[in-house]
């Protein structure tokens, strides 16, 4: 022991760092539990941070929630307002009678309505509605313009005057008119076919 404190403090250091690690080695190759034990732990270790990064995900997603149940509920509110621009059902009776409606608020005589064919565009349908009417010139405007106003979309096309006939006096309206009202249905896509159900062997004789 003398002879080691003799000995001067950079050896001294390196004599005791050397111990040291014959120490770690031989504890580590001697012992067999040493080198098993720090094993486990690495995989614990591991196991750990994969936990603590799902319970991060878990906790942000969290965060997040409120924010996403307010996205989802502002689409479904859209998607319903669309629905009522463009609904993706065709009623001829409720489209019919809203017509007829707008039609009687601005004093028209309607003569007649056909609905006609619908034409298949890429993700819609046109559904044209002849129409033929006797007005005056100021509510026929005044038909258009509700018809323009509603909430559902409807295109004025083929606009067609003429004088009413019958001779003065005989009728309140000053003049016949055809046209054709353009509504749109939104096509929504059909639901994959069922796949068939697999051959049934015939029983075996």
């Amino acid at each position: 022991m003398e002879k080691f404190k003799s000995l001067g403090f950079g050896v001294q250091v390196g004599i005791t760092v050397t111990l040291m690690i014959l120490v770690v080695v031989v504890s580590y190759y001697w012992f067999p539990g040493f080198q098993q034990k720090h094993e486990e732990i690495k995989q614990k270790q591991a196991r750990l941070d994969e936990l603590t990064a799902e319970i991060q995900k878990g906790i942000n997603l969290e965060k997040k929630l409120p924010e996403l149940e307010r996205e989802i509920a502002a689409l479904e509110e859209q998607l319903e307002e669309l629905k009522t621009i463009m609904p993706p059902a065709r009623i001829d009776s409720d489209i019919v009678a809203k017509l007829e409606s707008v039609a009687k608020r601005s004093r028209l005589a309607i003569r007649s309505i056909t609905a006609n064919r619908p034409r298949k565009k890429d993700f819609y349908d046109e559904y044209p509605i002849a129409i033929e009417v006797q007005a005056n010139y100021h509510d026929l405007a005044k038909f258009f313009d509700r018809i323009a106003h509603l909430p559902r979309i409807f295109n004025v096309t083929g606009v067609n005057l003429r004088q009413a006939g019958g001779g003065a006096g005989t009728t309140p309206y000053s003049l016949s008119a055809s046209f054709t009202a353009v509504t749109f249905i939104y096509r929504e896509d059909e639901p994959p076919p069922a796949p068939a159900a697999p051959a049934t062997p015939p029983p075996a004789r």
